[in-house]
């Protein structure tokens, strides 16, 4: 009987063991399968304000209105305009300049004209005609600081007299969006720093930026070799998925 006892135990035990392994190896394959389905919204998301900044950069420097202010170099008319541009659009920052990179207007700050933007490699592609929308790292105090970029020439017939810039921030309401349309914490980084995220400390305030990812597998996996990783991490103290 005890033989018989034990035997049936032993049975259980592994059966359970095996089952308990097998469920959670497969809840954990199916979470980390929605978590890359949703990392795609995040894509998405970042992709379609590098395409609307690109617009918006276009449409600009195709009003007849601006490129007679930036030949005739009429900072009045340009400060409405962008003034004017950036409420409707709401955009972070538009910058105009002349085709030797000289700051002309920003719409953000009217007051900040005159410098050179010259040897800014987005401005030069710019002045020599090309259309570009990408991702640009700042250094802030707390964190960097992420926004989308758009550069396009203003153009008079086949002239090139000057270059639009128009910014967009990705900051801690973009990642807000991204929770409310998934439903998960989402954070953004400049290199290995959190610049925004949607973790929220205790005061239900202030949000947990400027901390460094220092997990060696994942710098090297996304930061040297530009490759996606997914697997369990821990962040504050707390284990996600990630």
């Amino acid at each position: 009987i005890m033989l018989f006892t034990g035997s049936v135990m032993v049975i259980f035990l592994v059966t359970t063991v095996s089952f308990t392994y097998l469920l959670l190896r497969d809840l954990q394959k199916n979470l980390l399968s929605y978590l890359s389905t949703d990392v795609n919204v995040l894509s998405f998301a970042i992709e379609s304000m590098k395409q609307s900044t690109l617009s918006d950069a276009e449409v600009f420097s195709q009003n007849p209105i601006i490129q007679e202010a930036v030949t005739n170099r009429d900072r009045k008319t340009l400060r409405e305009q962008s003034s004017s541009y950036l409420l409707t659009k709401k955009q972070s920052l538009l910058v105009v300049t002349t085709s030797k990179g000289e700051v002309l207007m920003r719409g953000e700050d009217p007051e900040k004209t005159g410098d050179s933007l010259s040897e800014d490699p987005l401005v030069k592609r710019a002045i020599l005609g090309d259309k570009i929308s990408t991702i640009v790292t700042k250094d802030a105090a707390l964190a960097p600081e992420l926004s989308v970029r758009s550069l396009t020439p203003i153009k008079v017939g086949e002239e090139i007299i000057g270059v639009v810039i128009v910014g967009t921030k990705i900051d801690n309401s973009f990642v807000d969006g991204i929770k409310a349309a998934t439903e998960l914490e989402t954070a953004v980084y400049g290199n290995n720093i959190r610049s925004a995220t949607t973790i929220v400390a205790a005061d239900g305030k202030s949000r947990y930026v400027g901390i460094k990812e220092e997990s060696e597998e994942i710098k090297r996996k996304v930061l040297d070799e530009g490759k996606t990783f997914t697997g369990p991490v821990t962040i504050l103290n707390t284990p996600y998925f990630a």
